[in-house]
C-alpha cells in the first residue's frame, strides 16, 4: 500500500491535480493480532488486518482523531474506551499538533510518528499495555478478557508518561510539527 501511496501522490503533483501543500497523509499500521475497525473524524471507517497498513489522504486543515477497536465492532454497539490518536493540521503559521489520548480510557497501545526526510518533529506514543495493569474496578471485559480500561489518570500518566491522560497533559504532550506532512500511527 505504501507504493500505491507514493505513486498516487507522484502522479497527482506532476498533473498538479492535487497540490501536495494542500494534504496530509496517514498511514495506519496494525501491529496487534487482530482485525481492526479503524474509526476516523469525518472518513469512512474501515477494517484492517494484523500486520497491514492503510493510507489515507486528509486535507491540510483536517482535524480529528483515529481509533480502533475490534472488527466486531462494525456490526454491534461497542461502548468500552478506546486510545485516540488526535491530530490537528495546519493550526498557526501552518503548525500541525498531536498527542495521544488516554483521557477517557485505553484499549490498546499506539504511536503518532511524523515522516518524511526534513522531519525534526518527535514521535508519541502511550506503548505500555494498560489492560495489564488495569484494577478490577476499571476494567471492560469480554468473555473474561479485559479488553478495556476506563480512565484512572494516575496510573495512566505513570504508564504512559507522553500521552495525554488528563486535561492537564495537554500543553505538555501535545507535539507541535511544522516540518511533517505525513504521519505514521501504529496500533497494537
Amino acid at each position: 500500500m505504501i507504493g500505491a501511496f507514493v505513486i498516487f501522490c507522484a502522479f497527482m503533483g506532476v498533473n498538479g491535480v492535487i497540490d501536495p501543500k494542500t494534504i496530509r497523509g496517514v498511514q495506519i499500521k496494525n501491529k496487534g493480532n487482530e482485525r481492526l475497525w479503524i474509526e476516523m473524524t469525518d472518513e469512512d471507517s474501515f477494517v484492517l488486518p494484523p500486520g497491514q497498513l492503510a493510507s489515507v489522504i486528509l486535507d491540510f486543515t483536517w482535524s480529528g482523531t483515529i481509533s480502533a477497536r475490534p472488527e466486531d465492532c462494525q456490526h454491534k454497539k461497542c461502548n468500552s474506551p478506546t486510545t485516540i490518536a488526535r491530530l490537528a493540521f495546519g493550526g498557526e503559521k501552518g503548525e500541525d499538533r498531536y498527542h495521544i489520548s488516554i483521557a477517557d480510557g485505553f484499549n490498546r497501545p499506539m504511536k503518532i510518528q511524523p515522516t518524511g526526510h526534513n522531519n525534526f518533529c518527535k514521535p508519541t506514543a502511550c506503548n505500555a499495555n494498560i489492560n495489564q495493569h488495569c484494577p478490577a474496578s476499571h476494567q471492560v471485559k469480554d468473555d473474561d478478557a479485559v479488553v478495556a480500561c476506563r480512565s484512572n489518570p494516575e496510573l495512566f500518566q505513570k504508564l504512559c508518561p507522553q500521552a495525554v491522560a488528563s486535561e492537564g497533559d495537554l500543553k505538555t504532550n501535545t507535539i507541535v510539527c511544522r516540518t511533517s506532512n505525513t504521519y505514521f500511527v501504529s496500533i497494537g
